[in-house]
């Protein structure tokens, strides 16, 4: 009976062994990616240059199955759908996700972009994720603004050839800031459109909107009563003069 007992011990020794080689294996079989993120933009004054600061937030949210994309069962309550593929469908995709996420207060893995505008997200898994800035980046008199986004691991080449370490360079916008949009003084609008400057360096002399109506009206109202004292006193000396013909 104690040989028997063993035996068995020995066996589910060496199967338990086995399994655990064969997970390994399959770990290791299994590519792990990583996403470099590159933020950089271009200031109303055409200058190049590297966005640092810039917190985002990675969140997986699907996996290639059976010949398509599919979203992670956290994910599956959100309506999204992902059979879309064109930038147009991607960009929907992203913007309902991130909505999503925020409502759930789902937490992200974290990056923030270094000096030259670099933050990496690295020992990633095949599969779709979510990509969000969580604040914009501020820059002297404004701020550049993106859009939440979705990468993929792996990423096909034009070629053909698959890349497990992509990097994506997010679009972004120039926005200028409050003050600037309610009284521009030859800055730039929102829409990074050059805007005339009518402060009162340029102009000379500071006009308010309601001088101009009470001074042309007053000019109005003196020469009317001008030209009635002139009709009178007219009307008066022909009176006058008609009395002594008489």
């Amino acid at each position: 009976m104690k040989v028997i007992i063993g035996k068995l011990g020995w066996t589910g020794m060496l199967l338990t062994v086995v399994l655990f080689l064969s997970a390994v294996s399959v770990a290791a079989d299994s590519p792990v990616g990583s996403i470099t993120v590159f933020y950089h933009g271009v200031t109303p004054q055409e200058e190049s240059i590297a966005l640092s600061g810039a917190e985002f937030s990675l969140y997986p949210v699907g996996s290639y199955e059976e010949g398509k994309w599919n979203l992670k069962d956290e994910f599956a309550s959100c309506g999204v759908s992902l059979t879309d593929s064109s930038a147009s469908g991607r960009y929907e995709a992203a913007q309902k996700l991130y909505a999503f996420v925020q409502k759930q207060q789902t937490e992200g893995v974290q990056q923030t972009t270094n000096a030259s505008g670099y933050a990496v997200f690295e020992g990633l898994e095949e599969g779709l994720y979510l990509l969000a800035p969580t604040g914009d980046v501020t820059l002297r008199e404004g701020v550049f603004r993106s859009d939440p986004f979705l990468a993929q691991i792996p990423e096909t080449g034009e070629d053909g050839t698959l890349s497990y370490d992509i990097t994506v360079e997010p679009k972004n916008e120039w926005a200028a800031d409050k003050e600037e949009e309610e009284n521009p003084a030859g800055g730039f609008s929102s829409a990074g459109v050059k805007t005339p400057d009518t402060s009162s360096s340029s102009k000379g002399s500071v006009k308010t909107g309601d001088n101009t109506p009470v001074g042309f009206l007053a000019g109005i109202l003196t020469v009317s009563t001008a030209l009635i004292f002139s009709v009178l006193i007219l009307s008066y000396r022909k009176s006058r003069i008609g009395q002594k013909k008489l």
